[in-house]
């Protein structure tokens, strides 16, 4: 909001918060009306096409960084779910 907003005082939101399970459980309470919230567009992509879910402010997206973090133990499987999880990201993030 403050992004959008600014960081004058007169635009100061108070906004309301919820704490939900999952990532889907948060898309799900969107869809039924619960409120809005800031999504990746990859989850949010179909329910955007099908119309129940809006943009609030159409073709301003808002890119954050993510960070993938892993212990360096020596572990042939975390260095596999590592390299899936980078290949995979690559292709479906911006």
């Amino acid at each position: 909001m403050r992004r959008v907003l600014g960081h004058d005082k007169r635009h100061e939101v108070d906004l309301p918060a919820h704490r939900l399970p999952s990532p889907q459980a948060f898309v799900a309470a969107a869809v039924a009306g619960v409120g809005w919230g800031m999504n990746p567009e990859p989850l949010v992509r179909s329910h955007l096409a099908a119309g129940r879910l809006v943009e609030l402010l159409p073709g301003r997206p808002l890119n954050v960084p993510l960070h993938w973090q892993a212990a360096q133990l020596p572990m042939a499987q975390l260095q596999t779910l590592t390299r899936h999880v980078m290949r995979v990201s690559a292709l479906c993030l911006r």
